[in-house]
This record gives C-alpha cells, sequence and structure tokens, in this order.
C-alpha cells in the first residue's frame, strides 16, 4: 500500500502540475493511504466535537478559511498518522470545520520517520516499502509540501519556513514532539514552534482517544 501509494506521488510530481493541484492531488493519495491502512488493521475512527466548538467556529468564521489554521493532534501511536490523514478527508470532520473540501495541510515532520522499515544484509540497504528514507523525506517535502526537519536540534529555519506557509495552508504539528504511548501521558509542548507561529493562528486541539493501546512506540 505504501508503495502504491508513492509510486502515484512520484507520478503527481512527473505531471508537473501547477501547485495547487499537485498539493491537493497529493493530499487525496494520503487520505487513502491513511484509510485503507486502517482498514487493513480493523480501526474504526469515530469523529466527535466538543459541544462549544460548533459557535466557536461560528465565531471566528472558520468557514472561510483554511490559512493560518493549526492542527494540534496528540501523538500516542505510531497510527497517529494514518488516522490523520484519514481524518483530514472526513466528511463529518469537515462538517465541524464547515470546510466544502478537504485541505491539502503543510505537516511539520523529523526526517527519517520511515527508517524502521529499512534494513541493511552484507552491507547493502533494503527498504521493506520500496523507497528509502531519504527517497520518502523528498517525496514528503516536493509532492506533499511538508517541512522535514532533518535532525532533532533543527529548530530555527524548518519551523520559521513551517511558519511561514502557515500564511496560506492549514498546517499539522505533533506539538508533544514525539511517541507518548500511555493513556495519560502528555508530554512537553514543543515551545520552540509557538514563537515562530502568527500572531492570529487558530489552533485546533485533536486528541486521539484510545489510540495508546494500538502500536505504541
Amino acid at each position: 500500500l505504501y508503495h502504491r501509494t508513492g509510486r502515484n506521488k512520484m507520478n503527481i510530481l512527473a505531471a508537473g502540475l501547477p501547485d495547487e493541484q499537485r498539493l491537493a492531488a497529493a493530499s487525496a493519495e494520503s487520505g487513502n493511504w491513511g484509510r485503507e491502512s486502517l482498514e487493513i488493521f480493523g480501526i474504526e475512527v469515530a469523529v466527535s466535537a466538543d459541544p462549544h466548538f460548533a459557535a466557536t467556529a461560528r465565531d471566528l468564521d472558520l468557514a472561510n478559511r483554511q490559512a493560518k489554521v493549526l492542527f494540534l493532534p496528540t501523538h500516542r501511536s505510531l497510527f497517529d498518522h494514518p488516522v490523520m490523514a484519514s481524518l483530514l478527508h472526513n466528511p463529518r470532520f469537515l462538517e465541524l470545520l464547515g470546510w466544502q473540501k478537504p485541505p491539502a495541510p503543510v505537516i511539520l515532520a523529523r526526517a527519517r520517520l520511515t527508517a524502521p522499515a529499512a534494513f541493511k544484509i552484507a552491507g547493502r540497504s533494503f527498504s521493506l516499502i520500496g523507497f528509502s528514507t531519504e527517497e520518502v523525506d523528498k517525496m514528503l517535502e516536493e509532492v506533499d509540501g511538508h517541512v522535514i526537519m532533518t535532525r532533532s536540534a533543527d529548530t530555527g529555519s524548518p519551523t520559521r519556513r513551517f511558519a511561514k506557509l502557515l500564511e496560506e495552508r492549514p498546517g499539522v504539528v505533533y506539538g508533544e514532539g514525539t511517541t507518548a504511548s500511555y493513556e495519560h501521558q502528555c508530554l512537553p509542548m514543543q515551545h520552540a514552534l509557538f514563537a515562530h507561529l502568527p500572531p492570529d493562528v487558530i489552533i485546533v486541539p485533536l486528541a486521539f482517544r484510545g489510540i495508546h493501546s494500538l502500536w505504541p512506540k
């Protein structure tokens, strides 16, 4: 599934589409990957919102804006990524936001997230998903338009670039910074990011309840 998704995204890049069309196509591929991944493992996602969310969304005119909207999900499982990818295309989720079409968000992500799928035999590198970690990082940047942090200490330029892209698109960042694998564990927020955010950004917190029991790190 991941290899097929990667091939499709490389085809999107090769098509030379305008940025807006490329990002929308890449987002659709990510949404399909997320939904199919959850189906493979038999995971169901139910979307619910705080009772005050609808009124708050109306007051902020959220239906008529996607830029400067930042989704801040919890990070308690390796399934967080397919859940988030599918959620952005979930009709109920879009209804709550008042959005007519799925967004093509910019995600701030660490480099080499797919490294666990790589291994070496006799000095040669292989990948279970058909792409090296370097190829995946390049794909995420050039096709999806995400911002990849090359190392954990590299919080300056990538973070500022991410904040700049929020002027045009919604964003996703896992503010806890790493995977917390217990039900009530909440890791400290990564404060460096918030120093660069636009002052009028709308932060939408997302709690993936119950996901801590599914494939924790």
